[in-house]
């Protein structure tokens, strides 16, 4: 939270102190609910929305010492979001329109929800059904709502317009993060990231991926060079990110 807000263009005016101790009050106030005779059922209420109802949106990844206890990586869903949907939506809105990304991506956001929502009150077989409705109708009404994309789709996608169009408002944002997180990562000895990493991230993988960036994180910010660096350190790798993801493709 710290580094969250500190890392705004108005967090960054005020002293790391005075961030630190205004968090650490607020969290402190908000957990004091736990100590009182109230504590377990606040905590198997805040258990059962966080770990059933929100499970769409929050991860985590346990780790047991004897005692127990959890790191959590939150809002998961919505990081794959946008690093598949929302990336460089300017690029896809130059070929596709505004219209037509705007139609497809919130129709793929909201479809889910929508299904998960209707499987809690019915079956999830009906959740399922009316969350994959939506989604193939917002997709029917956005590549009829856009334009044919000045550059093509790569690849068999290119062939149709319609499937050109399908995979710009639906590929291009995690395929282009893929090769803009290339230029920084995939040097020297390094590995490449493949190209259906995006696609698997985007659609089967976000509950995975909850748990192991967690393992990841908690494993590689004790050995990493770069991780356990001071802020201050990080800041070249930062502005060669902002820098390379700013740049047109």
């Amino acid at each position: 939270m710290t580094t969250l807000i500190l890392d705004t263009n108005w967090g960054c005016k005020i002293p790391r102190w005075a961030v630190c101790t205004i968090v650490t009050i607020v969290s402190a106030l908000i957990s004091l609910i736990y100590c009182t005779e109230f504590g377990l059922q606040a905590l198997d209420a805040v258990d059962t929305y966080v770990n059933d109802v929100a499970l769409f949106f929050t991860g985590s990844y346990a780790l047991s010492d004897g005692i127990g206890w959890s790191a959590n990586i939150s809002v998961v869903w919505c990081e794959t979001f946008a690093a598949t949907s929302l990336y460089r939506c300017r690029d896809v809105a130059n070929q596709v329109g505004w219209p037509s990304y705007l139609i497809y991506t919130i129709g793929f956001a909201v479809a889910q929800g929508l299904g998960i929502r209707v499987a809690y009150g019915s079956t999830p077989g009906i959740g399922a059904g009316v969350g994959f409705a939506f989604f193939f109708a917002s997709t029917f009404i956005a590549l009829f709502a856009a334009r044919t994309p000045g550059i093509p789709a790569p690849r068999f996608w290119g062939n149709s317009k319609f499937m050109s169009r399908f995979w710009w408002v639906a590929f291009y944002p995690g395929n282009q993060l893929t090769k803009d997180l290339n230029v920084l990562i995939g040097v020297g000895k390094n590995w490449n990231i493949p190209y259906f990493w995006a696609a698997i991230m985007k659609v089967c993988s976000r509950k995975l991926i909850a748990h192991d960036c967690t393992a990841l994180i908690i494993l590689f910010h004790s050995t990493s060079p770069v991780l356990s660096l001071p802020l201050s350190s990080r800041s070249p790798i930062r502005s060669s990110l902002k820098r390379i993801c700013t740049t047109p493709s």
